[in-house]
């Protein structure tokens, strides 16, 4: 209608309706339009949103407020500023054309220079719930029960959009591949208690399955336990233990973390010793063992070998297979 008004006074006509008539028509349009004597003609609307929040809301003094900001330019026609209180309703969208409203608020506002705000969600009308919300909104504006002004005005990011409580990000928000690298591909994320399905407890699991529930992984990788993982290098702590999958037999290097034995080795093991500059390590070699000491070798082609403790270095005791 607004268009109409804008018409009218663009394609006047003095051939096709004279023009005593035609202002009789204009002023029963205004009129009838607005119910308001004091808008001369059709209202513009130049609307901007400032801030405001559509997040979930956890009970607490730091939530993000359920309110939007919404603030604009009121002018007449003829370019007037309004002023004054007036009734102004706000209703919110998901379609650009106004067919599918979702919420609905009425405040009585002051209005100076034409500039006025709203705050949408105050009061008795609250904003809906998150799943109304969660897709492009539009808002459109009337004043004093008039129609509808035209178009709708979509709403931009807000800033407290970007800065999300704690606690506020759901499984649904995450995306599948992100679900997977928590999750895992086909489990559920519970709450970490014990008896869990998914999670093993830190004072103990009961109504478990050997075999079924395990700690480990399960692609080729290998697992490792640490200890002290935050202390510095060269040290008698973070990697502790670690068992690498082979299409054999694993291989197992326990000790110090600098212990290594070679990736083409099966069933090889070292259980402890070492240190920083005296490693124990074994090559390519099958089925061998180191149980202590440190700076203990067996190098490649040394299948079977064993080294019970001691140092290489040891006058009396010569704790080095070389095969080669």
């Amino acid at each position: 209608m607004d268009f109409l008004i804008t018409y009218l006074f663009l394609h006047y006509d003095a051939h096709v309706m004279p023009p005593p008539l035609l202002n009789v028509v204009l002023i029963n349009l205004i009129k009838n339009m607005y119910n308001y004597t004091k808008i001369l003609g059709a209202l513009i609307m130049l609307v901007g949103l400032f801030f405001g929040s559509l997040n979930a809301q956890v009970t607490g003094s730091a939530d993000v407020p359920r309110i939007l900001n919404y603030q604009g330019q009121i002018t007449t026609i003829n370019g007037i500023a309004m002023n004054g209180t007036h009734y102004i309703t706000a209703t919110l969208y998901t379609d650009h054309i106004g067919k599918n409203s979702v919420w609905r608020g009425s405040y009585n506002v002051a209005i100076k220079n034409g500039v006025f705000t709203l705050m949408l969600g105050a009061g008795a009308s609250k904003l809906p719930e998150n799943i109304a919300m969660n897709r492009p909104i539009w808002v459109g504006i009337s004043v004093d029960g008039s129609d509808e002004m035209s178009p709708l005005t979509e709403l931009s990011a807000v800033p407290y959009a970007l800065n999300i409580p704690d606690k506020s990000v759901t499984q649904a928000k995450l995306s599948p591949d992100v679900q997977s690298a928590i999750f895992g591909s086909g489990r559920t994320p519970t709450t970490q208690n014990a008896n869990s399905a998914v999670y093993w407890s830190e004072t103990g699991n009961n109504s478990t399955t050997a075999g079924t529930n395990y700690v480990g992984t399960s692609d080729n990788v290998a697992l490792e336990v640490h200890v002290y993982d935050g202390d510095a290098a060269n040290k008698g702590s973070k990697r502790v233990l670690r068992w690498d999958p082979n299409g054999t037999s694993a291989n197992i290097t326990g000790g110090y973390q600098g212990n290594s034995i070679n990736a083409s080795a099966l069933g090889s093991v070292i259980s402890g010793g070492g240190n920083s500059g005296n490693i124990n390590q074994i090559g390519s070699s099958n089925y061998c063992g180191i149980s202590s000491g440190n700076n203990n070798i067996i190098n490649n082609s040394c299948s079977y070998g064993a080294i019970g403790g001691g140092n290489m270095m040891s006058p009396i005791f010569r704790t080095v297979f070389d095969c080669s």
